[in-house]
């Protein structure tokens, strides 16, 4: 559910892997346009300290990344 998630925030966006990295930057972590690839792929999932990131970067919630409710976090506004 990540995977076509995160495919579809960034088409919305018009972003490659290099856009997210980019602002992921901009927001405070460090990642590899190959991650984000592999990510896109299924191959492997972000680490779960990387979610505020990515929803910040993206401009979304947890639960729109997740495809699923998140509770216990700050989920219900956007990240950032």
């Amino acid at each position: 559910m990540f995977t076509q998630n995160l495919s579809r925030l960034m088409e919305a966006k018009g972003w490659q892997p290099a856009h997210l990295s980019a602002a992921m930057y901009d927001c405070g972590a460090t990642i590899q346009d190959q991650s984000i690839r592999r990510w896109l792929e299924g191959r492997n999932e972000p680490r779960l300290n990387l979610l505020p990131y990515i929803a910040g970067a993206l401009e979304c919630t947890y639960e729109d990344l997740l495809g699923v409710e998140v509770s216990g976090l700050a989920s219900t506004q956007k990240a950032n």
